[in-house]
């Protein structure tokens, strides 16, 4: 069986014991068993099947039996746990690496002068900078013993599927002795998430709520990043084990985490929109810093008659949120910006700096930069082209900028830099580092909330590398795969106490133009009504028009202008929306509803005239773009539709007025059509084929194009008298005309 069909198999047992088909999903689990031959999951299942048949006799024989209750939850948790291991088996048969650690950790637990005490006992002796250095060498055989039972203490707390009574009792052990150092701890509660990630098991749940409870800085803040994916991981089976969410809330109630938990999820999400990030990287803002609708529409360039006011621009009264250095203005800052935000900006950079020895130990991508980093140090303090590779060090242990990993990965690759680079390096390093400073202390980055969101988005930018760079990765569940939907989980409410704080992953997914997601979470958020709730409606329309789901976003849109604030704006979203549904009529009234409220608007105008014209009321229509024109007197871009209004009323010598205009400007393919239907209307032939073949030979047209527009026009040519003969013939010309050119 392949991953992909057993994670299949597996997700389909699961989720049918969570719809209470337990009989259907040990048939499954039966066929998964059959491939790995064991006697010890054949008598599990036997004896679940029992259990399960038994149970059902009772029910169904109306034996009052007060612990049916819990029986029943038994045989669904047993289920699952069986599967859980069914799962993990059959993946280890294909996943040689971690089935390599796994049997290698097995083998060594299983010599009978190993123990847990043992293995504890060795790891908080402690290695010695020697050590490090050796390991870094990659002198493998001469490692210290401290060093070795530190690995397998953290192969223990990852691979093993659920911890006994011994193994949860040496976990307890690592988070609370003094004589293992903050780091390592950090470390270990990596290896405990990991393992969570990968099965689930009630007892690493309890040590991350109490490695969290416990508040040691920079393990609380991992803990609870571990703990929230695991949740999410893990949210359908949660009804079966209240225990989890009773220590959840009996955490909360010690140490509340609300504000902690936003900000964790918040980075979740921009880990999820890493890619798009480094997209923006390569394709706009790094090129810069090097450098330093229906044919009519297209036809009279309608658009352009607003500049580059979007029709469908956002309010500009909301509040900005998340907000980004626009377009193409000042590239540098809107680098600084993403960074200052969290985002991450360097994993483009720093992927290929993942091949050194010192990411061979899965632990080190978890590792923390800290100042007595011996690695760093190692490597730091021959480089005297740096200036102070202490200070250095200092700088980078502080600096909020780059997760651990790319700190280790950029210290480690110093090595391999020309002297005058590196000096050039540290130069820049240090200055950076010194505004980073000055930056921190203007906007309080120093204050306790912010430094935990500090290490969260270093963290979390670590986990991405792991999951995303690690020669492992192929092996492992990603949880950055999925969709991230905290809002829509059932735990949900245990970890985020403030209304706020969904409100703000709704602006995260508005202000990063995922609007289907930000249209689920402002449903909920305007079922709670916290803050504006007309802003919120604006912004749920917005996004549903967004999705082209125009009836929706009118429904909001018309709620939204029943406040008297942005009245203007939401009627011109209304009319815009039943443009789009093609009901010009409904768009029209709203149009001029608008129109009362700001009659010297040249907006409006345009927009009257373009529905007008939509409505082919061409008299209407060419009032409406004759009152912008007088109120915009230089946008010579509304002579395309009052030419061609003039055209279809009749009117030539107005049309060819407009049309002369057009030509000493920036003329387009279809302003040498329109010139060539007025000139064919007033039966001058010649200079209508002439027109037609400029019309051709423009820029992003050709013959065929030409005459499907033509096809389209051909009821007003006919309207104003000219003969189908004339028709026929003058487009003969215009081929014979563009065959002596070819």
């Amino acid at each position: 069986m392949t991953p992909p069909s057993i994670l299949k198999q597996y997700n389909f047992a699961c989720d049918l014991v969570y719809r209470h088909r337990v009989r259907e999903s040990l048939d499954i689990l039966r066929i998964m068993i059959k491939s790995l031959s064991s006697d010890a999951y054949n008598y599990e299942h036997s004896r679940l099947s029992d259990t399960y048949s038994r149970y059902l006799d009772s029910v169904v024989g109306g034996v009052d039996d007060p612990d049916q209750g819990r029986v029943y939850q038994d045989i669904l948790r047993g289920t699952l746990e069986l599967a859980d291991r069914v799962k993990q088996d059959l993946l280890l048969k294909g996943s040689p690496s971690v089935r390599f650690r796994h049997d290698r950790l097995e083998k060594h637990l299983n010599d009978p002068d190993t123990t847990l005490e043992g293995i504890l006992r060795a790891a908080t002796t402690g290695p010695s900078v020697e050590d490090i250095i050796r390991e870094q060498e990659g002198e493998e055989g001469q490692r210290s013993s401290a060093q070795k039972a530190l690995d397998v203490i953290f192969d223990i707390l990852w691979l093993k599927d659920r911890y006994n009574q011994e193994e949860v009792s040496l976990a307890r052990e690592v988070f609370s002795t003094p004589h293992l150092d903050w780091h390592h701890r950090c470390v270990f509660v990596s290896a405990v998430t990991l393992g969570l990630l990968r099965n689930f098991d009630t007892a690493r749940f309890d040590i991350l709520i109490q490695a969290y409870v416990n508040q040691e800085d920079q393990v609380s803040q991992r803990a609870l990043a571990g703990l929230l994916m695991a949740l999410f991981r893990h949210n359908k089976r949660l009804f079966l084990y209240g225990e989890i969410l009773d220590q959840l809330d009996a955490a909360y109630d010690e140490q509340p985490f609300s504000n902690l938990s936003g900000s964790i999820i918040i980075q979740l999400l921009k880990a999820k929109d890493t890619r798009r990030v480094t997209r923006k990287l390569e394709k706009e803002i790094m090129p810069e810093l090097l450098k330093l609708q229906p044919r009519i529409r297209e036809k009279l360039d309608l658009d352009k008659i607003l500049g580059e006011q979007d029709l469908e621009d956002q309010n500009p009264d909301w509040q900005d949120f998340f907000s980004e250095t626009p377009g193409l203005m000042d590239k540098l800052q809107e680098l600084s910006n993403m960074q200052m935000e969290g985002n991450d900006v360097f994993m483009s950079t720093f992927s290929r700096l993942k091949h050194f020895p010192f990411f061979n130990r899965i632990q080190n991508w978890f590792l923390p930069f800290y100042t007595d980093s011996p690695v760093a140090r190692a490597v730091v303090q021959e480089e005297k082209a740096l200036g102070s590779p202490e200070k250095l060090i200092e700088n980078m242990a502080i600096s909020h900028h780059m997760c651990n990993s790319d700190k280790y990965s950029f210290c480690l690759n110093l090595n391999h830099m020309p002297p005058q680079q590196k000096e050039m390096m540290g130069r820049m390093m240090h200055q950076e580092f010194d505004q980073m400073k000055e930056v921190a202390e203007d906007e309080n980055l120093l204050h306790e909330s912010q430094k935990d969101k500090a290490i969260i988005t270093q963290y979390i930018q670590d986990l991405y590398r792991f999951f995303k760079l690690h020669p492992l990765h192929t092996e492992l569940d990603d949880i950055f795969s999925y969709r991230m939907d905290f809002y829509n989980k059932d735990f949900y409410s245990h970890i985020i106490k403030d209304k706020a704080i969904t409100r703000t992953i709704g602006e995260y997914y508005f202000s990063r133009q995922h609007y289907d997601r930000a249209g689920e979470v402002f449903e909920r958020v305007l079922q709670e009504k916290p803050g504006d709730p007309q802003e919120i409606m604006e912004k749920l329309a917005y996004s549903y028009e967004k999705q082209k789901a125009y009836h929706l976003a009118i429904d909001y849109y018309k709620k939204a202008e029943l406040f008297d604030h942005n009245r203007l704006w939401n009627l011109k979203k209304i009319a815009f929306c039943y443009r789009m549904i093609k009901e010009p009529e409904k768009a029209l009234e709203h149009y001029q509803q608008a129109e009362q409220l700001s009659p010297q608007e040249v907006t409006i105008k345009v927009l009257l005239g373009h529905t007008c014209l939509e409505l082919e009321k061409y008299k209407e229509a060419m009032e409406y773009y004759y009152n912008a024109e007088q109120l915009s007197h230089e946008n010579y871009t509304i002579w395309r539709p009052l030419s061609w209004c003039a055209f279809v009323m009749g009117n030539f010598q107005q049309a060819s007025y407009y049309l002369d205009g057009l030509m000493e400007k920036e003329p387009t393919r279809y302003d040498f059509m329109n010139a060539g239907h007025v000139a064919l209307c007033q039966n001058h032939l010649p200079e209508a084929s002439k027109h037609y073949v400029k019309s051709i030979r423009a820029r992003g047209n050709n013959i065929k194009a030409f005459l499907e527009a033509f096809r389209e026009d051909r009821k007003h040519l006919l309207k104003h008298g000219v003969r189908e003969k004339t028709l026929a013939l003058v487009l003969d010309h215009v081929r014979f005309q563009m065959g002596k050119t070819a």
